[in-house]
């Protein structure tokens, strides 16, 4: 009499992660599996292709980024400029300061805007904001998920508002100051 032979494991060909556990002589036909670690695509009832290049995107054999993979040509171009916009936030912060002994030169109270951000120092907390939402993106995207991308949009939303907000509080006071010589 036959012995039957032991439920059959699947694994993740990437991350070894185990995947389903099939009984014996099971009819599997084209049933994807994803892998919850790695997020890879296995197809079951197809051996996984050796020696080619790993696929990405869902499908056959295809999962999010391998790890150790940053994403596609966009993705790079959102994280150089969040670092340059953090620069130039950090920029922005330091002409900040170096307005402030002109300010208190011209006397009067600055307007509110301009106050708060020299008090509060505020280029300088939208940078380092800027650059830990770009930095986690990165690291989020190295590990192979998928959040950098919202990161890096985040990372670019506080640089497109926050800097033209930080010109603006530099400017006021002139606009204010030209408003009283009339």
């Amino acid at each position: 009499m036959p012995t039957p032979s032991p439920d059959a494991a699947l694994a993740c060909p990437r991350c070894a992660t185990p995947l389903v556990t099939l009984a014996p002589g099971a009819a599997v036909g084209s049933l994807s599996v994803q892998c919850t670690r790695c997020g890879h695509w296995v197809l079951l009832g197809r051996p996984p292709a050796a020696g080619g290049p790993p696929a990405f995107g869902p499908g056959p054999g295809g999962g999010a980024a391998a790890p150790g993979a940053v994403g596609g040509i966009l993705e790079l171009l959102g994280l150089a400029a969040a670092f340059l916009g953090a620069l130039a936030l950090g920029g922005l912060g330091v002409a900040q300061g170096m307005f402030r002994p002109m300010l208190k030169d011209l006397g009067g109270e600055p307007p509110a805007l301009t106050a708060f951000m020299l008090a509060t120092g505020f280029p300088f907390v939208l940078a380092a904001a800027v650059l830990g939402l770009a930095v986690a993106a990165l690291v989020v995207r190295l590990r192979g998920g998928r959040q950098g991308r919202w990161l890096v949009g985040a990372a670019l939303a506080l640089v497109l508002v926050g800097a033209p907000l930080c010109i603006v509080s530099l400017y006021l006071p002139l606009f204010t100051l030209a408003d009283a010589i009339k």
